[in-house]
């Protein structure tokens, strides 16, 4: 299919690392090539691993969750599986809703808990500290958390992290170059022939290989077919030479084991 020339890279979303729901993306296998020029086209976007590793009052609790996953959801985790992110997204944000609150009672004992709009505007351009993890709560009312870029390396058969962009500040910081695929080079915005394969310049390219193709094919065609009239045309002559001269006994030997004696 072509699709790991080096015109195509890819990019793919991992929000977290979880084998039973995004697959194993590593190889440690030697010998396998194949793999490690699909993997080596392929950039990972993903929260920076640090933001998904939870604080102790959440890790306190994992064998709880386990336990309530298998009681009232019927999922139950294997032994040696990590608990999903999830979980503990859904455990923080009670407690950043239970810190806001806390927080506006204190501010102002008479607010109006129904009033939505006021209460939302609370959570808006700030960071709250949960469990020693700092969650960042832009203007928009969005958390920005920090984010990754991985790579594969073909030493670890593993993706690394290559860059790590912050959630406050969106600065950047940048571990080691990005490795482009292939050409070593930021690749095109678009395939040299297209997505479909139909841009102009290959399709005349096409037209003009076609045109010599047939022409070299028509060539060797005519050679041999001058070949095969000539080879033809010699048998024919000596044919009609040896029917011309069938009587001609000039030259015609006949030997005989016999002497013939004359007689007395």
């Amino acid at each position: 299919m072509g699709m790991l020339l080096p015109e195509y890279i890819y990019v793919t979303l991992e929000p977290f690392r979880n084998i039973a729901m995004f697959g194993n993306l590593t190889s440690l296998v030697d010998k396998d090539e194949y793999l490690k020029r699909a993997f080596g086209s392929l950039i990972v976007v993903t929260i920076a691993q640090y933001i998904n590793q939870p604080g102790p009052e959440a890790t306190s609790r994992f064998a709880q969750w386990k336990s309530i996953s298998s009681t009232e959801f019927n999922y139950t985790y294997r032994q040696t599986e990590q608990l999903s992110p999830h979980v503990a997204s859904a455990y923080y944000t009670m407690l950043l809703l239970a810190e806001v609150l806390n927080e506006t009672l204190e501010d102002n004992p008479d607010m109006n808990l129904l009033d939505g709009s006021a209460l939302a505007r609370r959570f808006f351009n700030r960071t709250v500290k949960i469990d020693s993890l700092s969650v960042y709560v832009d203007e928009a009312g969005e958390r920005r958390t920090d984010m990754e870029i991985r790579q594969f390396n073909n030493e670890t058969g593993d993706f690394e992290t290559i860059i790590i962009q912050s959630g406050s500040n969106e600065k950047i910081t940048q571990i080691r170059l990005l490795s482009w695929h292939g050409t070593g080079r930021f690749p095109s915005n678009e395939p040299v022939c297209g997505y479909a394969g139909n841009n102009p310049r290959c399709s005349q390219e096409g037209t003009w290989t076609a045109i010599m193709v047939s022409a070299v094919m028509v060539g060797i065609g005519l050679i041999l077919a001058t070949i095969g009239v000539g080879y033809s045309w010699r048998r024919y002559m000596a044919a009609q030479a040896d029917f011309r001269s069938w009587w001609d006994l000039s030259d015609w030997r006949v030997s005989s084991s016999r002497t013939l004696m004359p007689c007395a």
